[in-house]
């Protein structure tokens, strides 16, 4: 019991000073307590003297690296998100009973982080995000929005209550299902139909001697004539490494480029999502209660 309460304290504890970093440190998470911290959860992994647990969590948490390492090298995820992740599910391979009862089905503890990790980002952007686009271009309500991007808004719009009406049939009135599906249905709305003006407040234009190894570069908002010179370059991507920083350094291109410089920090509902999970369990498992 006493080990048992220790893994949910690290876990809360290291999980908050990450979001900390990834809000009050530019996205830094130092290498030092990265490497730390993934030792510890290697520790409390070892700690469960069950070689088919160990066998289980080591599994789990190589998946969970090798899937966020692909995220990473294809600019979609920050470094230290899969360090952080990989190290919770080492810690804790299985979801917990939860506060408020709900039934888990055992399922591994990195998928309700996730999955409730998803739902809070769906509601942040927006939040997050709108306003900052509000006050570098003017009023998003003004912002020119195509009509694809209404249909595809509105579309899904239906399909969530679609959805809902199915779940009401076959599971009958639940007022957390109602919440959940409401939740989802108006933020997916909104991410959808401000899909451009929420990419564009993450976005600053820089030089390249601005750029800095781990930045994400918006290669889809690059000029096609440019995007040919740069796509010879042996080692440009999306993300900026050592060998593609000094390549662009030496490469003469001068164009200022679209990088993510403010870019989401997912370390945010990574512990929100965490705290969720350890409330109310995996929020679409809590759908169909």
């Amino acid at each position: 019991m006493i080990l048992y309460d220790l893994r949910i304290a690290s876990i809360l504890v290291i999980s908050f000073a990450y979001m900390l970093f990834d809000l009050f440190n530019k996205r830094n998470v130092p290498d030092l307590f990265v490497y730390a911290t993934t030792a510890y959860a290697i520790v409390l992994t070892i700690l469960y003297f069950n070689y088919s647990t160990i066998a289980i969590s080591l599994l789990i948490a190589a998946v969970i690296f090798g899937l966020g390492y692909l995220l990473y090298k294809y600019g979609q995820l920050g470094g230290a998100d899969v360090f952080e992740l990989a190290a919770i599910s080492l810690m804790l391979p299985y979801q917990p009973s939860v506060i408020l009862n709900l039934p888990q089905y055992n399922f591994p503890f990195i998928f309700s982080i996730l999955i409730n990790a998803g739902i809070v980002s769906l509601v942040i952007m927006p939040i997050y995000y709108l306003p900052k686009y509000n006050s570098r271009f003017g009023s998003v309500l003004k912002a020119k929005t195509s009509k694809p991007d209404i249909f595809k808004a509105s579309m899904f719009l239906i399909v969530y209550i679609v959805f809902y009406a199915f779940l009401v049939l076959h599971f009958g009135f639940h007022l957390i299902t109602l919440i959940i599906i409401l939740v989802l249905a108006v933020f997916s709305f909104l991410l959808l139909l401000f899909e451009k003006q929420i990419m564009r407040a993450m976005i600053r234009d820089v030089n390249i001697s601005e750029l800095e190894e781990g930045d994400m570069i918006a290669t889809n908002l690059i000029p096609d004539s440019e995007l040919d010179t740069l796509s010879k370059l042996k080692y440009f991507g999306r993300l900026v490494t050592s060998k593609s920083l000094k390549e662009l350094e030496g490469s003469g291109f001068s164009e200022k480029l679209p990088v993510y410089k403010d870019a989401f920090p997912f370390a945010l509902p990574i512990f929100l999502g965490l705290a969720i999970a350890l409330v109310a369990g995996n929020l679409i498992l809590a759908i169909l209660v």
